[in-house]
């Protein structure tokens, strides 16, 4: 899945570069209704059908009508608030948390909950979680600003940025299998920690990297960045999914997928604060973009940025240390 996942990934920065340097930038969303159209018809002719289970549990509704727009408000709070604290995005933050705060209670009492919560008592399953949150959003903070990096410090085009990119689910596609097949021999854990570590140095090695950095460097510090996340991911998977019970597989597997995006949306709303906000301080004068004729600026902030967000990946790094001390006292 990581191999797969990661080759998917790797089209899509390549693809978007030629398209928005030979079309309009609407054009890299338009490629995504053919895309999808054939992906809906393959998946009717390829998706195993659902075997009707013996008893049919209610569907929560209530819990259904809160979730949606709980998790709508925030997404769109948190994505829009890296533009700046405007008052109606954090008033539909709040919004959503307080939509999230009821969602919780009414779940704690639905005969059929759609959210089984006492899932998140498994202490072994919340540490995992956070670990991969807190790795996602380093994922989504890294890559909204490597392409600032490469086209307006480094002047490249977009197609090559595009090209540059794919050093990234590259890498991924090959260290996935390695810390898969290394997982089922020696555990989790381990390649677990092994990846958070060379994520985090490639994450603070790339944030080193100046104007005048070699091509070729550059996109081998960022192929050894996201070789760490490759070696991370498949291992997480399996703590996360290992640590519930068989009958909770698929809330599991879904809060997997959930938090996936929450670490991003919120990753990409970080990377921007810090970038902005390290910047605008040391202009003296609010700062939302890249300052022409300043490079320095910028690259002051990218290595801030990036020098927190290897913080954010050594703090997951204590987490599944955690887990492994907690999974030792359970046995």
């Amino acid at each position: 899945m990581s191999t797969f996942v990661s080759l998917g990934m790797m089209c899509g920065p390549t693809i978007g570069g030629v398209l928005v340097a030979a079309y309009p930038w609407e054009s890299i969303f338009l490629i995504n209704v053919p895309v999808g159209v054939v992906a809906f018809v393959v998946g009717l002719k390829t998706l195993p059908r659902d075997v009707a289970p013996a008893e049919r549990q209610r569907l929560d509704i209530a819990g259904a009508l809160l979730i949606a727009p709980a998790l709508f408000a925030a997404f769109y709070a948190l994505t829009n608030l890296a533009n700046g604290a405007d008052p109606a995005m954090i008033a539909l933050l709040a919004l959503g948390v307080a939509l999230f705060a009821v969602f919780v209670a009414v779940e704690k009492r639905a005969a059929s909950p759609l959210v089984r919560l006492d899932v998140f008592r498994n202490g072994l399953f919340s540490l995992n979680l956070i670990t991969m949150f807190l790795c996602f959003a380093v994922v989504g903070g890294t890559e909204l600003l490597l392409p600032f990096y490469l086209q307006d410090a480094c002047g490249m085009p977009s197609n090559v940025a595009g090209l540059a990119l794919t050093a990234i689910p590259l890498a991924m596609a090959v260290a996935g299998p390695v810390a898969g097949a290394l997982s089922d021999r020696i555990g989790c854990a381990l390649p677990c920690l092994v990846g958070l570590a060379v994520y985090a140095a490639g994450i603070a090695l790339v944030g080193g990297l100046t104007q005048t950095a070699s091509l070729a460097l550059v996109v081998g510090l960022m192929a050894f960045m996201a070789a760490g996340t490759g070696l991370f991911q498949s291992p997480n998977n399996s703590l996360v999914m290992g640590s519930v019970d068989r009958e909770h597989l698929g809330f599991a597997g879904s809060l997997v997928s959930l938090v996936r995006y929450m670490g991003m949306s919120a990753g990409v709303t970080g990377g921007t604060t810090l970038l902005y906000g390290r910047m605008s301080a040391l202009a003296g004068y609010e700062v939302s973009a890249y300052v022409p004729g300043q490079p320095e600026l910028f690259l002051a902030g990218f290595s801030f940025a990036f020098y927190v967000f290897a913080a954010l990946v050594l703090a997951g790094a204590v987490f599944t240390v955690a887990g492994m001390v907690l999974k030792r006292r359970r046995r």
